[in-house]
């Protein structure tokens, strides 16, 4: 059995782990490197869907081995001396874009194993999203070469559209697979197509662990010779027993890939979602005028938290995490209260997601116009981040709270997101929680966010509970922490590689 890193090894995000056992190979998860790529790319300055691969490549921001879309190559990139892999499938533990982001790079002959929720999210994602990289993970057109073979452009014909297979880790009902194969906007055309992880020459079971996204999952691979990968996992959650019931399948592992994000800060903040809800509700509870909840994008778990410390007021979502919402529900998560609703933003042309959402979803009744909110701001909640703030313009707010519900800045570009926050907020009177701006020193308060990765002493319960012979650490900027605490350690680099 060979286990290669092509990244993550050294950064919190952008796994690719490769497997080869024999003439099969797979890769465990492959998503964006952010660090990397924000050296180059920001919101505004993205890679150049025109020449396909060719900016990453040349970047570094993905390996050079031959497993990509063939439409995806234009002419004067040269993949001769790519490296040959095998790869049967690529195994994604849960739906946050630096685990699966760049897999629409990929063959499409490649398949996704996956949770069903992870599926829908991923699905939902592209459906509301305008993909850039590798993000078009489920359904893609092609790109044709022209004049100048350099520049690629794409197909609207139908016979140069894509879908990708997918297989989920258990069984689905027929409306999560009519869901997949349907592309919104185009004459509802259904064309899903899945398999079944039997068919696979390989021995995979997916068990659900406790995250910040619904959906994720740990894997367990072989039989005599397991390898064990956690994902990105926690215990304080909801639903931290998952995590616990993992760790117990995956008694005696041979190899354990864990994840180790935490562990680069040398204070660590043991907040709880329960301490979150009691937080929430403490501020809540006194809240004047309107309110805005600002927690990460996905993170459905809060949200649902949220409404149920709600009391009077409504909780009101944008659209693209209503369209996430209806999702889930296909999944058997309903997390649409009475108390839920959705904001109606002034927007001109619909996209064909917006239009099945707005038009075709039964939903009508749940939309909120500003107009309503502006009118009655103590009856409020909303769920909006900075890039929602503009429809403040459109509520006028005389007053109000806002609650800072998510992950501490981690770069200097993060920092100055907080300025642009403060000076939305200062212009309609709000009341800020969770972060502060004194004299330009940025200070986060504790109590208002949970993060979604193990504590150092969970990792240490969760390792003590697997007592696995090796242990590999991945996304993680300090792989040291565990060779100090354990002796089965092996640290591989970026593009190293362990034969056992």
């Amino acid at each position: 059995m060979l286990l290669k890193i092509y990244d993550g090894a050294e950064s919190i995000g952008g796994t690719k782990i490769y497997l080869k056992n024999g003439p099969h190979g797979l890769f465990l998860d492959f998503g964006i490197n952010f660090e990397k790529g924000n050296l180059y790319f920001k919101e505004y300055l993205r890679r150049r869907a025109i020449r396909g691969i060719y900016d990453p490549i040349t970047l570094g921001l993905l390996p050079k081995i031959k497993i990509y879309r063939e439409d995806l190559i234009p002419a004067d990139l040269s993949i001769q001396d790519f490296e040959e892999v095998q790869v049967e499938a690529v195994v994604v533990t849960h739906a946050h874009a630096d685990h699966f982001g760049e897999i629409g790079n990929l063959r499409f002959d490649i398949p996704i194993v996956a949770s069903p929720v992870t599926l829908l999210l991923i699905k939902a994602m592209e459906d509301c999203g305008h993909p850039y990289g590798g993000m078009d993970a489920i359904y893609s057109s092609q790109r044709i070469k022209k004049e100048d073979e350099r520049i690629l452009l794409t197909s609207n014909k139908r016979e140069g559209r894509f879908l990708r297979k997918f297989i989920p880790t258990e069984r689905i009902h027929d409306n999560i697979l009519e869901f997949m194969g349907t592309i919104p906007g185009r004459n509802n055309e259904t064309m899903a197509s899945m398999d079944e992880l039997e068919n696979l020459p390989w021995e995979i079971k997916g068990y659900p662990v406790d995250h910040s996204i619904y959906g994720s999952t740990g894997y367990i691979i072989g039989e005599d010779m397991t390898i064990a990968y956690t994902g990105d996992f926690r215990l304080h959650g909801e639903q931290g027993y998952l995590t616990e019931e993992f760790a117990k399948r995956a008694k005696d592992a041979s190899l354990l890939i864990i994840e180790g994000t935490r562990l680069s800060r040398e204070e660590h903040d043991y907040t709880s979602e329960e301490d979150v809800r009691k937080k929430l509700r403490e501020e809540l509870d006194c809240a004047e005028g309107l309110v805005i909840v600002d927690f990460s994008p996905r993170n459905f778990e809060r949200l649902k938290l949220i409404s149920e410390v709600a009391g009077d007021r409504i909780v009101l979502i944008t659209e693209k995490d209503a369209y996430m919402l209806n999702a889930l529900k296909k999944a058997g998560i309903d997390l649409w209260k009475k108390n839920i609703g959705v904001y109606r933003a002034l927007k001109g042309k619909k996209e064909g997601w917006l239009k099945y959402l707005r038009e075709d979803s039964g939903m009508e009744d749940r939309y909120v116009d500003p107009r309503e909110v502006r009118d009655n701001l103590e009856n409020y909640i909303l769920s909006f981040s900075l890039y929602d703030f503009p429809n403040l313009l459109d509520i006028k707010p005389s007053r109000g709270i806002y609650i800072y519900s998510s992950t501490e800045a981690l770069t200097e570009e993060q920092e100055f997101d907080f300025m642009t926050i403060h000076n939305w907020l200062s212009r309609f009177n709000f009341k800020i929680r969770g972060f502060s701006l004194e004299r330009g020193k940025l200070k986060f308060s504790r109590g208002y966010h949970a993060s979604g990765h193990a504590s150092p002493e969970d990792i240490i319960k969760i390792v003590e509970t697997i007592d696995p012979e090796i242990i590999v650490p991945v996304h993680t900027t300090n792989p040291k922490w565990f060779s100090k605490n354990f002796e089965n350690v092996k640290i591989l680099k970026n593009g190293e590689s362990l034969t056992y």
